[in-house]
């Protein structure tokens, strides 16, 4: 349970977590379910009036708040929607660029854009130490190095080297690369095996 929340003018911000953590297009919340959640999760509580209005509120402010004609709220539009998770979350793991703990943190963050409904299709994935990965920590800090060098439009050299199947380097270059904004990066190899 978190911390206890005085303000009651933090309810709007309550009730959208409620929201995005507990309704979807097939998980819809009356408005007394809502300030139970708000009441069990956070200790305050609420009238369904507040509610209603922070509703309102958070419809004016474009988010996809529907009404379900049964009755019951649900956030219907997120940062990413499921299809979009599944379709980086299956390319994060099929990647042999990062290790299987980066791809399981960095899935784990994507799913926090669902609900605890949706999030329940995925967990099948985690089987990621079974690919032969990289184990390359500082992939991340590399990518941002290479991002700023683009942004300034400067030239980047690094060694590349091949392993045979058990492991022993067998060729080495040493790779220079030009880059541009929005342009194909100028590649310049040389062997130094």
């Amino acid at each position: 349970m978190m911390r206890m929340i005085v303000n009651k003018k933090a309810s709007i911000l309550l009730i959208l977590k409620v929201l995005e953590e507990y309704s979807d297009e097939e998980h819809f919340l009356t408005q007394q379910e809502i300030i139970d959640k708000v009441d069990e999760l956070y200790g305050i509580e609420l009238e369904r009036k507040s509610v209603a209005f922070s509703i309102s509120l958070l419809q004016e402010l474009d988010y996809d708040i529907n009404k379900s004609p049964r009755g019951g709220y649900a956030l219907l539009s997120r940062s990413f929607d499921n299809s979009e998770i599944r379709y980086i979350v299956d390319s994060l793991f099929s990647s042999k660029s990062i290790s299987g703990k980066q791809a399981a943190e960095l899935s784990n963050k994507l799913n926090s854009c669902l609900s605890k409904y949706q999030r329940r299709d995925y967990n099948f994935i985690y089987k990621s130490n079974e690919i032969n990965r990289s184990a390359n920590k500082e992939l991340f800090y590399t990518l941002e190095l290479i991002e700023e060098a683009k942004r300034r439009g400067k030239r980047i050299s690094f060694q590349y080297q091949t392993f045979d199947e058990n492991g022993k380097p067998y060729a080495k270059w040493m790779v220079t690369v030009i880059l541009f904004l929005h342009i194909i990066p100028l590649i310049a190899m040389a062997d130094i095996s």
